[in-house]
């Protein structure tokens, strides 16, 4: 397994989520969203210019805008 952030890998990768580190409320918030350490995702889509990703994990979808204070780590699976 190779150490990464959400921001380095291609499209159609899928990962586990190891941790998240930077704004708190930010963090808070993708975990009430069931986006915790440990989770298996697949990254889907990725806005130009800086714009919300779009992971899956589960039967879940979510979108979201990566704060630049917030550093998510995964480890990529395939």
């Amino acid at each position: 397994m190779i150490s990464e952030t959400l921001r380095n890998i291609p499209i159609g990768t899928i990962a586990i989520l190891t941790s998240l580190e930077g704004n708190p409320d930010f963090i808070r918030r993708l975990n009430e969203m069931g986006f915790l350490p440990g989770t298996k995702f697949k990254l889907l889509r990725r806005a130009p210019f800086g714009g919300p990703v779009e992971v899956s994990y589960g039967h879940t979808r979510i979108a979201f805008r990566p704060d630049a204070s917030v550093t998510i780590h995964i480890h990529v699976l395939a």
